[in-house]
């Protein structure tokens, strides 16, 4: 994969995140975004992307740092930069704290 092809995925706008293929560095899909993590400065700070299982069922989420993404515009993808797919599959399961601000849960930065 050619570094050339990818750009920054902070760049792009979180809501055209959303259901986007997340592949892993060696060209393997592992998951797709389901949501989006804000910082305090109401920056993108980390995808949540849904992995494994058939149609939702037996899959878990788990959190990527945006640092580490870029897109693939000619896949149309996002790349997980310093992961492999079986690295990713070992990822702890990710949990929604209560503070938390993100696209899917619409609670609105302040």
């Amino acid at each position: 994969m050619s570094e050339q092809s990818l750009q920054t995925a902070s760049r792009i706008e979180p809501q055209a995140m959303l259901g986007k293929s997340v592949v892993a560095y060696d060209g393997q899909k592992v998951g797709q975004v389901e949501d989006v993590l804000f910082n305090r400065s109401n920056r993108p700070s980390q995808l949540v992307v849904s992995t494994g299982g058939i149609m939702g069922i037996g899959g878990h989420n788990v959190a990527l740092d945006i640092d580490n993404v870029r897109y693939n515009q000619q896949q149309d993808a996002l790349v997980a930069t310093q992961l492999t797919k079986d690295q990713f599959a070992n990822l702890p399961e990710f949990q929604y704290g209560g503070n938390m601000v993100s696209l899917n849960r619409q609670k609105t930065p302040h």
